[in-house]
Order: C-alpha cells, then sequence, then structure tokens
C-alpha cells in the first residue's frame, strides 16, 4: 500500500515486468494496482506474448496466455484493445507490446 497513488494517468507502462510476477494472485494484485491509477480513458501499456497457452519458462518468467489476461484484465473493466510484435534494433524475436484499455473506450474490439 505504500506504493498507492492518489493520482490517475492517461498511460501506465509496465514493460517486462509481468511475465516475471510468477505467483498467479501477485500477478492478479499487480495488475489491479496498475489499474487503479489508470484513468477513466486511460491505457495500460505492457509486454507479453499472450500465447494461446500459457507457458512456463524456468522458475522465473511465465508467459501468461490471452485467456488468462482477459480474465483478470476484465475484473477491471480493461479489455486488449492492441498487440504488435516489435524488433528491438531490427534484430528478432523481439518482444510484443499489448495495451488494455477500459471497456467504455470507442476502439475497443480487439
Amino acid at each position: 500500500d505504500h506504493f498507492r497513488s492518489e493520482k490517475r494517468f492517461d498511460a501506465v507502462v509496465s514493460m517486462d515486468v509481468l511475465y516475471h510476477v510468477t505467483e498467479d494472485d501477485q500477478w492478479c494484485k499487480s495488475i489491479h494496482a496498475l489499474s487503479q491509477v489508470l484513468d477513466d480513458d486511460g491505457v495500460l501499456l505492457f509486454s507479453d506474448e499472450l500465447p494461446e497457452e500459457s507457458t512456463v519458462l524456468g522458475n522465473y518468467v511465465i508467459k501468461r496466455c490471452r485467456a488468462d489476461y482477459k480474465r483478470v484484465l476484465s475484473q477491471h473493466n480493461l479489455i486488449i484493445i492492441y498487440q504488435s510484435r516489435t524488433e528491438f534494433f531490427h534484430q528478432r524475436p523481439g518482444f510484443y507490446v499489448s495495451a488494455a484499455g477500459k471497456c467504455s473506450m470507442a476502439f475497443c474490439g480487439y
């Protein structure tokens, strides 16, 4: 709770973080905390692949599936509105950037 902010933000960015939260309950709490500081019209940007099935890679990475993200994001009135694979300095494999927004946003429906 000592990291709680009373401010709301248009955009909240979580790059290369959420897939390192390996405990499911902590992952859910992390998404909750991010959503709490998001303005009503705000966008949450995060990086993860959103594969069809969740994949555990060692003891420090979980690539959670799209269904898991949709389930947890929906609990906070968020839906996935965008996903794109990017390249880092033109090297592959790159990483994925996703955006989640409030369900009331006009361009939702990804």
